[in-house]
């Protein structure tokens, strides 16, 4: 959707969408466009369950109380210059993907060879600023329970990583405030570094 009014979408369930749930744009620049979405199930999203791309707005947006489960890309996805997006990410439960076999056996259409190759993350910020995560279940994500690449004045907050297979939370030139989240039975826990995350790990 490109926004220029008030949208809410709630109390729905997505199953097997290709190549995502739901899309958000602001590229039209509506100062004040704002969002919510909450109440969801969305299970088995091919690429992403909900993705964000060049939203730009001072007006608050909000995703909460949804669960999102299976699929192979980011259960939630801010990127492509949203900045400042001024949305909050509070309360919902993301994880537990679906292997690429499982997932290939339950899709109504053929994708061809190749197309799951990425490992997945709970939520990924990428070329975003001005984001606020709290009260989130991050439970078994492939890769990062959270993946940060040239994110700024991120907050995160009373959030729970419970098994994520690479870090709880990867962040690549990125700016954020950690405080009083639970990590348990990751396979690691925070990365930091200041140089962008290669090319090559650039994928979903």
């Amino acid at each position: 959707m490109e926004s220029s009014t008030p949208i809410r979408i709630h109390d729905n369930v997505f199953r097997m969408n290709y190549p995502l749930a739901m899309y958000f744009n602001n590229k039209n620049g509506s100062e004040q466009a704002t969002f919510e979405v909450f109440k969801n199930s969305i299970q088995n999203g091919i690429l992403y369950g909900i993705l964000v791309e060049n939203w730009k707005s001072s007006g608050v947006s909000r995703v909460f109380n949804n669960v999102i489960l299976g699929g192979r890309g980011a259960g939630i996805a801010v990127q492509f210059e949203s900045n400042p997006a001024t949305i909050d990410i509070l309360n919902n439960y993301i994880g537990k993907k679906t292997s690429c076999e499982v997932l290939t056996s339950l899709l109504p259409i053929d994708l061809g060879n190749g197309w799951c190759f990425a490992k997945s993350d709970g939520i990924k910020l990428e070329n975003t600023q001005k984001v606020a995560l709290r009260g989130n279940v991050l439970i078994e994500n492939e890769r990062h329970g959270l993946d940060l690449r040239d994110a700024k004045e991120i907050d995160v907050t009373r959030n729970s990583f419970v098994k994520n297979g690479t870090y709880a939370i990867f962040a690549a030139s990125s700016y954020f405030q950690s405080t009083n989240n639970t990590f348990h039975a990751n396979t690691s826990m925070v990365h930091e570094q200041e140089e962008p995350a290669p090319e090559a790990m650039r994928v979903f």
